[in-house]
């Protein structure tokens, strides 16, 4: 299972060796992309991710204005995540890359087994499949 980890995380560095971005903080983009406003809590549990973990990977897209982090409207010492305009057109072509580099780590299985795969990791994670 951890060298599986650590071939999945190779297949992503790679994937975006010329993107400053962390397979971590391509899940919080990913994840405020579809949830404008959410919380940072929310986007560490949805992240299976400590909080102050997020908070050290979010500082770098924070700081380059491509996530921005509103108070909550009626809760204003709540944060509320949202991205950028320049944020959306920024990510959408890495998103195709990404379904690239999931192509590539897949390479060596059938379809069959890559949709086995797919089905195992969403259970494990705690997702529907």
């Amino acid at each position: 299972m951890r060298h599986a980890f650590v071939f999945s995380q190779k297949t992503f560095t790679e994937a975006f060796k010329d993107e400053d971005i962390t397979s971590l903080q391509y899940g919080a983009v990913d994840l405020v992309s579809f949830n404008p406003g959410v919380g940072h809590k929310a986007v560490a549990a949805a992240l299976s991710t400590a909080p102050s973990i997020l908070t050290t990977a979010l500082k770098p897209l924070l700081t380059s204005g491509k996530i921005t982090n509103e108070p909550r409207p009626g809760d204003r010492r709540q944060s509320a995540y949202h991205l950028s305009e320049a944020a959306k057109t920024w990510f959408r072509p890495l998103k195709r890359r990404l379904r690239k580099a999931d192509t590539s780590l897949t390479a060596g299985l059938s379809a069959a087994e890559a949709d086995r795969l797919k089905k195992a990791l969403l259970a494990l994670t705690g997702r529907i499949a």
